[in-house]
């Protein structure tokens, strides 16, 4: 192999040098904002023992408030240290390479390599990993939850060694909820897997272990989010046990038609939450309704969202800088910037539209390369991958086409797409050399 062994040392140093390197050159002085400050500073509130910040989550994002927890951890083993959220945000998204390449080397070691090195050099993770967001450990975790089940069915694990497999793989599934809640396709996904793969097999009392794994999974899933639940109830950060969580408002977003109802995401969100339990189900019917009756901009709709969900930017650089240029545009307009502040203020503006072409050219050429990788898998059935990770994305794509969406939240799938990519290129050379291997033996007949 090209790396002689060193497959995962190369590639985690290739990720994080080029993560940590960007950082400390483009964005150690830039402040978190948006969302993400929101998150950081309910965090240090937590941990200097203020709830009122944790709390304002209870009612609309109460799964928020297992990473603003996670957080608070963090600040106080490293104090209030914004560095070290974003040197461990750069080892979270350089383990992700790395368990692309040990998820993708289940199909063969040359697409492990290639799919890993790619989101390694990927410029919209690389800028992103400079955001501090609860998207790169979650993914990080859910990856390696997968790798898990993985191992467990590749290697034939058996007897109570195999529900341990299986305990472990929900206990991860159920801290990756906690850090960022899109769990339910993952379940659906790895329960798909356990009885496909347990049927498949056969063998002595398969109805007997085909239970008890997806008990295994499920149950340790469901103590870890319930056990969370219930610390957050007795600490104070939510008023109810279980959850009282109303996702309600995601359909309504999601299914929004805003070119009829002339009403945009905040505007839903507002209205949604103005009403009681009651008022907020009449009120997610008359959307749905107005989907049913209109079936032509319903569908227009969809594939919108589709095209902003893989082929929309992700904005990373509006996520990084967006807080800084807003700041300086104001001091800038009103006359009081210095030359430093105007020079960089102009810099950063300039400097956008260019970056989102990059990297827009980048992840399309990805997506491309990801639908040949597509039609190659196809004849390829051996690997528990292939199954695996086509369920995740068409369950992925099928719930954001409902839910609110935003460009980035395609953050999950992109490992995937990325194994894809992968199997284009290695097919897609295998074929080059065949068709050339044909014409030399043309030639010498």
């Amino acid at each position: 192999t090209m790396f002689k062994g060193y497959e995962i040392v190369v590639i985690a140093a290739i990720a994080f040098l080029l993560r940590i390197l960007f950082y400390f050159a483009y964005a150690n002085n830039v402040l978190p904002w948006n969302d993400f400050d929101l998150y950081l500073n309910a965090a240090f509130s937590l941990h200097d023992g203020d709830l009122s910040l944790i709390r304002n989550f209870k009612d609309t994002f109460p799964y928020l408030q297992g990473f603003i927890c996670w957080e608070s951890i963090i600040t106080a083993l490293f104090g209030k240290n914004y560095t070290i959220f974003h040197f461990l945000d750069c080892i979270y998204t350089s383990t992700i390479c790395v368990e692309i390449f040990l998820i993708a080397r289940k199909i063969n070691k040359n697409v492990g390599i290639i799919s890993s090195i790619l989101f390694a050099i990927w410029p919209s993770n690389i800028m992103f990993s400079s955001v501090i967001s609860c998207q790169h450990i979650a993914t990080s975790v859910y990856l390696l939850t997968l790798y898990i089940l993985i191992c467990c069915y590749e290697k034939n694990v058996q007897g109570k060694k195999e529900y341990l497999y299986h305990l472990v793989v929900g206990f991860l599934l159920g801290l990756g909820h906690l850090l960022h809640s899109i769990s339910s396709v993952i379940l659906i996904a790895i329960l798909m897997t356990i009885i496909f793969s347990i049927i498949k097999q056969r063998g002595e009392h398969f109805g007997l272990r085909l239970t008890l794994c997806v008990l295994s999974v499920t149950v340790s899933y469901t103590l870890v989010t319930s056990a969370f639940d219930y610390y957050a109830y007795s600490k104070g950060y939510r008023d109810t046990f279980p959850v009282d969580n109303d996702l309600g408002y995601k359909f309504a977003i999601g299914l929004n038609l805003p070119d009829v109802s002339l009403k945009n995401n905040s505007t839903i969100r507002g209205e949604y939450f103005a009403l009681d339990k009651d008022e907020r189900k009449v009120y997610l019917k008359e959307i749905i309704y107005t989907n049913i009756n209109m079936p032509r901009q319903t569908l227009e709709r969809f594939i919108d969202k589709l095209k902003t969900q893989w082929t929309g930017y992700d904005r990373p650089y509006y996520y990084l800088y967006g807080g800084e240029i807003s700041k300086l545009k104001v001091i800038v307009e009103n006359g009081s910037a210095t030359s430093r502040q105007i020079s960089r203020y102009y810099v950063l503006q300039t400097l956008e539209r260019p970056f989102n072409s990059f990297d827009g050219t980048y992840q399309g050429i990805i997506i491309i390369l990801c639908l040949f990788g597509c039609l190659a898998s196809i004849k390829k059935n051996e690997s528990l991958v292939y199954p695996l990770i086509s369920w995740i994305l068409l369950g992925y794509i099928a719930a954001h086409i409902l839910i609110e969406h935003q460009a980035r939240y395609r953050y999950f799938g992109m490992p995937f797409i990325f194994i894809y990519a992968a199997l284009g290129i290695e097919s897609t050379v295998s074929l080059l050399g065949r068709i050339k291997n044909c014409s030399k033996i043309n030639e010498k007949r």
